[in-house]
């Protein structure tokens, strides 16, 4: 899933937190022109696969779902 971390009327970190809790497995990469340290350590907490500040480069984006397809990473540790 490609998440965003602010969505109308609710934080993507919420989104994450509840999504894992249904789909413990399902890798989730977070996007944010307003992430910070505490913002991107929140979402490694929550079982995020990635987080990318925005504006991102789509070569990255897309390298970071093939991995996340793929198995290929760790969970909570990629940053671009």
């Amino acid at each position: 899933m490609i998440l965003d971390y602010r969505l109308p009327g609710i934080s993507g970190l919420t989104v994450l937190e509840k999504t894992q809790q249904i789909r413990p497995n399902l890798k989730t990469i977070m996007i944010s022109a307003f992430g910070n340290e505490s913002t991107m350590a929140r979402a490694k907490e929550l079982g995020a696969y990635a987080f990318l500040d925005k504006p991102f480069n789509i070569d990255g984006l897309v390298k970071v779902v093939k991995k996340a397809l793929n198995g290929n990473g760790k969970k909570g540790g990629n940053k671009l």
